[in-house]
This record gives C-alpha cells, sequence and structure tokens, in this order.
C-alpha cells in the first residue's frame, strides 16, 4: 500500500524465493518467468508494444497504474527479463530498471545520471568491460555538479552507450508520480520532448493512481502514455498464485474468501499464503485475527510512514471503512475540511485511497480494505465486531459445502456417533472382570483404559490423527492378551480405529482393522466378542459403498444381518437395524424401490414393536425410508400411509429428535399432496404445521425445524408462512456458531429464489437483535429489494456473490425442487 516497509520481504515458494516487495532483485530471470502466473494480458500487452516500436521511428510510451501492492514491480521485472531471454527483443531493445523510488532526481540532469548508472548495472550482466567504463563516466559526471551544461553530458553519455550496445533502452521508471512532485517545473516538458524526438529512448513507468499529471489538459504528460491499468486479481488468477507460492491448489470456493480480504491484491495475498504454506487453505478463516495481529508491523510500518495530519485523515478513513463523504472523514478524523479534503488528495496521490465519485458525491476508502480490518481489531482487541462477523458469515457462505447441509437435513449422524459411544461404554461395563479391574491402580487394563480415553477423546474433538494413533497403541500392546477384560478393550479399540481410519477415507486401512477384527474375535462366545464382529461387517459395507462397490456393501450389511438378526443382546439390535436400514437405502438408491420397501417391512417386522429408545431414530428413518420408495414406485397412498405412520408414533413424543421425524413426514405428505393435485390435504398440513412449529421446545433442534418449515412453506409457494417461520427462527439464531450462520444464509438464498418478498426479509432482517452478525446477508437482501448501498467493499462483495447464487437458484428451481424432495443418504456409523 504504502512504500518503505519491510523491503526485503520474501518468503519461500515452491520454485525459490518469492520477493513481496522487490521482484527480480537478485533473481534469477528464470525463477521470474516461472513466478510470474497472473498479469499475462498486460505483459503481453506491453511486450507487443515495445516490439512495435523496435521498428519505428515514433515511439508509444507506456505508463502501468495500479495502487500498491497490485504486481507493478513484478511486471515490469517479467517485461526485463523477457528483453534479455528471448533473442528477438534482445537483438532491438536493451531494459534499464530505475530504482522503485527515484528519491535523488530533482532536474533533468539528476534523471540521466540515474539512467546512466542502472544502465550501468545493467550492462554488468553481459559486458563488464563497458559496465566499468560506464561507472567512470558516471562518477567523473557527477564531480561536475555545477557544470550547466551537466543535463547534456549525461544524456549524451546516455545515448552513447545504446548506440554502442545497438539497441533501443527501455527506461523503466517507477512510481512515475512521486518523482514528478519532486522535480522542477520544466522537468516534464523537457522529458516529453526527449521521449518525442529520440526513438532511442522509450518509457515503461508506472504509478499509484492516474495522478494529475495524467489527467490535466495543461499537464506535460496529458495523453501522452498508453496508460494500463491493473485490475485487482479475480478469483482464478489468485488461485494460480495460491499454487505457485504453496505448491498447493485451492478450490475456487476457498479462495474467494482471500480475494475479498486482501482486495485482489498479489502482495498481500502473498503474505496470506507465506502465512498459510504449511496449512490446509480452509483453515486460514478461523486464523484469520491471528493472521492480521502477526502482521502488526507491516501495518504500523505502512501507518509510520505517513506525516501527522495524513496519518490522522488515514486513520479516519480505515476506521469508517466503508466509502465514506470528506465530510464524514472530517467529522471523524475532527479537522476541517479545507485540511481533510487536502490530505485526502494526497493520500489518493499515494495509491493509499481510491476516490469515486464526482463532486459533492464523491467517496474515500482505503485501497487496501485489510487496513480497516486491522485498525478495527487492534482498537478493539477483546471484541473482533464487524470483522469477526464478516468472517464468520464467509465461512458460513464459502464453506466446505460436504459441510453445508440445508435446513431439512437429518441430526441422525451425529445422534447416532453419540449411540455408538453409549453402546461401547454400556459393552465395556457389562463386563464385570472389566468394571472391577479399572477400579485397580497400576494395572495393565489401567494403561489401557487411558489410552482408549485419549484416543475416545481426540476422536470426539476432531483429532483424528492422535485419536488413530492412541488406538494403535492400544492394539499393538494389549492385541495378544488372554485377559476377558483386556480382550474387550481391544475390541471396542478395534472398532473406534475402524471408524477412524474410515473418517480419514483410508479405506485400506479401515478394511484391514474390520478384517482383523473379525478373525480375532469371530469365534469369541463373550458379548463385546459379537458385537466387535457385528460392526465390523458394518463398517465393511460403508468402506465398499464408499469405494463404489454397492454389491459387496450390502453382501456385508447383510451378513450383519444373518448373523445376528435373531439375537437376544441389546448391544446387537443397534447394528442389525442399521443394517437394515443401509441396505434398504442401498436399493433405493439404485433405484430398486420394491427391495427397499420390503428391506423396510422388514425392519418395521423385527424391530417396529421395540421399545428400545436407541433404535427408535432408525425405525422412524425406515419409514421414512419406505415412504419414499413408494412414492419411487408410484404408490402415492401407501407413501402417505407411511408418512402418516410416522407421525402416528413420534408427534409428540418425548425425545425431541424423534419429534423431527414427525415434522419430516408431516412436510413429505404435505409435498406429495401438492404435487398429485390434493391442495385441500397440502394446506391443512401446512396450518398443522404452522401451529406446531411455535410449540417445539429446545433452541438447538427447534431452529432446525424451524429451518426445514421455512424450505417447506418456499417449495409449497407459501411466502408468508415461510416469513411467519423464519421470524420465528431468527428468534433462536446463535450468531456465534457458524453451522446457525450457514443454515440462515442457506435459508434466506432459498427463500428469494422462491419468490418471497426481499422487502418482508429486509424487514425481519433489520428487525433482528441479531442483524450485525449476518451484515453481507442483509445487504445482499436489501440490494435485492431495489436500495443503493454503502458498506465496505468486502461486505459488498459477500453480498453480491450471494445474490448470484440467488440467481443460479433460480434458474435451477426446478432440479433444486426435486433434489430437496428426494431422501437425503442415510448416515453412517
Amino acid at each position: 500500500m504504502i512504500q518503505g516497509v519491510d523491503a526485503g520481504a520474501m518468503i519461500s515458494g515452491h520454485q525459490g524465493r518469492i520477493r513481496k516487495f522487490n521482484p527480480g532483485a537478485f533473481q534469477d530471470d528464470s525463477d521470474l518467468v516461472e513466478q510470474f502466473v497472473v498479469r499475462q494480458f498486460e505483459f503481453e500487452t506491453i511486450v507487443s508494444i515495445l516490439q512495435d516500436n523496435s521498428e519505428s521511428d515514433s515511439c508509444q510510451h507506456i505508463m502501468v497504474v495500479a495502487s500498491r501492492g497490485r504486481g507493478k514491480t513484478m511486471l515490469l521485472a517479467r517485461t526485463a527479463a523477457e528483453l534479455r531471454s528471448r533473442d528477438e527483443l534482445a537483438r532491438k531493445l536493451f531494459p534499464v530498471r530505475f530504482m522503485e523510488e527515484s528519491l535523488e532526481v530533482f532536474h533533468m540532469a539528476d534523471f540521466w545520471l540515474d539512467a546512466l548508472y542502472y544502465l550501468a548495472a545493467e550492462c554488468a550482466r553481459r559486458d563488464l568491460g563497458l559496465a566499468r567504463e560506464l561507472r567512470g563516466r558516471h562518477a567523473n559526471l557527477c564531480k561536475r555538479w555545477r557544470s550547466q551544461d551537466l543535463e547534456l553530458h549525461a544524456r549524451a553519455a546516455v545515448l552513447d552507450a545504446a548506440d554502442r550496445l545497438g539497441r533501443r533502452l527501455v527506461l523503466m521508471v517507477e512510481n512515475f508520480q512521486a518523482l514528478l512532485q519532486d522535480v522542477n517545473e520544466d522537468f516534464g516538458w523537457k522529458l516529453r520532448q526527449i521521449l518525442q524526438t529520440e526513438p532511442q529512448i522509450m518509457l515503461v513507468g508506472s504509478a499509484t493512481s492516474q495522478f494529475r499529471g495524467l489527467t490535466d489538459a495543461e499537464a506535460p504528460f496529458f495523453d501522452f502514455f498508453r496508460v494500463l491499468e491493473l485490475k485487482p486479481l479475480n478469483t482464478q488468477d489468485c488461485q494460480r498464485l495460491w499454487t505457485n507460492i504453496t505448491g498447493e491448489s485451492v478450490e475456487e470456493r476457498l479462495i474467494r474468501p482471500l480475494e475479498i480480504l486482501t482486495g485482489g491484491s498479489p502482495r498481500l495475498l502473498a503474505i496470506v499464503a507465506g502465512f498459510n504454506r504449511h496449512k490446509a487453505a480452509q483453515k486460514l478463516m478461523e486464523d484469520l485475527v491471528r493472521l492480521v495481529d502477526e502482521r502488526t508491523e507491516y501495518f504500523r510500518g505502512c501507518l509510520k510512514v505517513l506525516a501527522r495530519t495524513e496519518r490522522r485523515v488515514f486513520l479516519a478513513v480505515i476506521d469508517l471503512w466503508q466509502p465514506s463523504t470528506a465530510s464524514e472523514v472530517r467529522d471523524r478524523a475532527r479537522l476541517d475540511i479545507r485540511t481533510v479534503s487536502t490530505m485526502l488528495g494526497r493520500l489518493v496521490d499515494r495509491g493509499a485511497v481510491i476516490r469515486t465519485g464526482k463532486g459533492r458525491k464523491r467517496l474515500y476508502a482505503a485501497t487496501e480494505g485489510l487496513f480497516s480490518i486491522y485498525y478495527k481489531l487492534r482498537r478493539d482487541r477483546d471484541e473482533a465486531g464487524a470483522v469477526e462477523y464478516l468472517v464468520r458469515s464467509m465461512a458460513a457462505f464459502y464453506g466446505n459445502p460436504e459441510r453445508q447441509a440445508d435446513s431439512g437435513s437429518r441430526i441422525e449422524e451425529a445422534v447416532e456417533s453419540k449411540t455408538v459411544r453409549q453402546a461401547a461404554s454400556r459393552i465395556l461395563e457389562d463386563i464385570p472382570e472389566l468394571a472391577d479391574a479399572v477400579a485397580e491402580s497400576a494395572t495393565v487394563l489401567q494403561d489401557a483404559a487411558s489410552l482408549f480415553n485419549r484416543g475416545s477423546a481426540a476422536q470426539s474433538e476432531g483429532d483424528l490423527a492422535t485419536a488413530s494413533a492412541a488406538y494403535g497403541e492400544v492394539i499393538d500392546r494389549f492385541g495378544n492378551s488372554k485377559t476377558t477384560a483386556v480382550k474387550g478393550y481391544v475390541a471396542v479399540t478395534m472398532f473406534a480405529q475402524a471408524t477412524v481410519k474410515l473418517e480419514l477415507k483410508e479405506f485400506v486401512s479401515a478394511r484391514s482393522v474390520c478384517k482383523d477384527t473379525i478373525v480375532r474375535f469371530e469365534c469369541s462366545d463373550e458379548s463385546f466378542g459379537q458385537w466387535a464382529v457385528a460392526y465390523a461387517f458394518l463398517i465393511r459395507g460403508h468402506i465398499r459403498q464408499a469405494t463404489g462397490d454397492v454389491k459387496l456393501a450390502m453382501q456385508a450389511w447383510q451378513e450383519v444381518i444373518n448373523r445376528f438378526g435373531n439375537s437376544d443382546q441389546a448391544g446387537l439390535h443397534w447394528p442389525v437395524c442399521r443394517a437394515m436400514v443401509f441396505k434398504a437405502q442401498a436399493h433405493y438408491d439404485n433405484n430398486d424401490p420394491i427391495s427397499a420397501v420390503a428391506g423396510c417391512d422388514r425392519l418395521i417386522r423385527r424391530f417396529g414393536k421395540s421399545h428400545e429408545p436407541n433404535l427408535q431414530g432408525a425405525i422412524a428413518e425406515g419409514l421414512m425410508l419406505k415412504g419414499a420408495a413408494l412414492e419411487q414406485s408410484g404408490r402415492l397412498d401407501s407413501a402417505i400411509e407411511a408418512y402418516a405412520e410416522i407421525v402416528n408414533r413420534f408427534d409428540h413424543h418425548e425425545q425431541l429428535s424423534l419429534q423431527e421425524w414427525a415434522f419430516d413426514a408431516h412436510m413429505a405428505a404435505a409435498r406429495l399432496a401438492m404435487s398429485t393435485g390434493r391442495s385441500e390435504r397440502a394446506h391443512a398440513s401446512c396450518s398443522y404445521l404452522k401451529n406446531r412449529l411455535t410449540a417445539v421446545d429446545g433452541v438447538s433442534l427447534s431452529a432446525r425445524i424451524l429451518g426445514k418449515g421455512v424450505s417447506l412453506f418456499v417449495d409449497l409457494g407459501k411466502p408468508q408462512l415461510a416469513l411467519d417461520t423464519f421470524r420465528s427462527l431468527l428468534e433462536r439464531f446463535s450468531p456465534h456458531n457458524e453451522s446457525s450462520t450457514r443454515d440462515i444464509v442457506n435459508l434466506v438464498i432459498a427463500m428469494l429464489a422462491g419468490g418471497v418478498s426481499a422487502r418482508g426479509l429486509v424487514n425481519i432482517l433489520s428487525g433482528s437483535a441479531a442483524s450485525a452478525a449476518i451484515g453481507p446477508l442483509l445487504i445482499a437482501v436489501r440490494m435485492e429489494a431495489g436500495e443503493t448501498v454503502r458498506a465496505p467493499r468486502e461486505l459488498l462483495a459477500v453480498a453480491r456473490d450471494i445474490l448470484r447464487q440467488v440467481g443460479l437458484r433460480r434458474e435451477n428451481r426446478g432440479a433444486a425442487r426435486n433434489d430437496a424432495e428426494g431422501l437425503p443418504r442415510l448416515s453412517t456409523v
């Protein structure tokens, strides 16, 4: 952004050292070529112009305009490398790169002395003799600084060198706007005359903005240069740059937040990549606050180079964050409007601030929005405030789609994983020897129990590597024990290890653990041995399914049913029940509704009268699957009966998770009634659901159920019911919960795409206590409602992406509705 900070900073990429501030300094041309992966169009444009110049008596000169950090220096360095390495260009053109800041240039004599100095430096690459001669001539001319004809002699020395080289000189002068601020009055006109009349000299300059010298009709360089403006990197460019720096590819949905937060600045993206290069890219959002904190010296340095009053105005701009008028900046900076206007002009010329609009409608904002994020975090360290909410909104909207279950998704996966842990605990408690031995101190069992508990805790926290290591140690150390209690721990641990390997998608390892479990405990008479074998076959089925072999998956699940289907052991009922559901689901997924219905019927016959709490969810799931399969086969009346049975069983059940299945059944029946023209029945279901939704207890669960209700009312074309239910849902919204934020975002997108009033949503969202937590979403809805919204660029960028998603959802509404009506995949262990 502002020059003079950390000029030597570099990060290691997979292709050598990448400089964020001085590209090309002490770098081989081959490194520059490999590292230059963006700005290809601008690069080719410059090279094409220079190539044309090499054959013309009149040269077209170039000015690259962009704010700091946009890649001007890298572009010029890459151009110089091309002029040196491409033979057809190297024979005609000779690059002369000036220092990034021409701090010693005050008049034309200084300019030509600088040109001679850097010409000598460039000659050192090819002709040491000529380089020494030019350095000597430069030294002699510098001693004659009082001479009136110093300018003429210095210019002659440069042109003479060009003649001796037999090439035209391409002078690359960066920060041209700063150079013109410090030179005497006739400098610009003199330079223009030389550039117009001397074909041996061409200039490629860079500037941080469209400075007055380019736009003022009275200025020497008005309408003189071919101006190339470097726009912020787009998403694809950010992907390419990220991969070049880290050596890792990154998905568009993960790089888009980085593009927004860095403003598409190659320099800031390089900083982020350097911080994050040994992590998965999706972790960055959670680490943003720490990232900004660790880059504090960079931000501080940029601020320190500003004069006091200029800094005060700049701080006001970054604190306001959103594009602001001069009057708003004045009030925030507590300075008079004349001083503020002057300082804003300087900041615009520096490239620190961008200006949009005209006259009194002019708006000012920091060129690099990350400065606003930095300043707000530093001013209020305990509460990230708007920044934290922005990050949460971005994480929710751009997060992993595999984690973005829509509002109608089942909670069965969480229930099942909890049930599995509880079942494992019960199996352990059922072994008297184990229960007694665990109470003893300094025993082998205590070591096994400690390791198992360590793995279980790590698995619960998502640290699968630690969990796997702990489980593996239990199996290695105690796997050959003959003690019943120890074998019980080994059995449970092998099951847990298989689940971890499955979650890690290490299918070969998972299959090996399952095979070892079956071999080890297949002939066991202990209950824990049979339990371990049952779960091994159950998990083996999931492994087969995950690797695309559905037939073998169903065989594995059928093995569970054959071996343990008639067992009276309560611990075996759950895996048998799940195996039946999974097999029926596989038939349904393979368009075999008859087999799916038959499988669900077997499940109900076997366990339908059971009152075991852990089986009720699977029974509800089986009935729901049966209804879907009956729909698939065209037996719509029977499908409605299946849904009605779920309602009868669970509508007022004491377990809220089972009430959710009743709501699912109500909703499926309502959709089916509407699609088959039974509008009265659909209307009755909607009215019933509306009344029941507000009676559900439990903040977390009721929010999910309300979300399903919103989706249903949108799909059935009942926008007011959708709005009323959404209002109730928003009252339960937890702004610090990423999953809740994701659900709200997805619901609003679905509502807008489904024709729900944007104005109605604005009224609900803006009136909510959590409106600050969903800033980008509220902005998107306001824009959809036709409002002109002034907000920080980062929030506007997210809002526009949300609206693009709304547009895509509208275009694919028919397909999306079909997907929503299909039964979601049933969860695995």
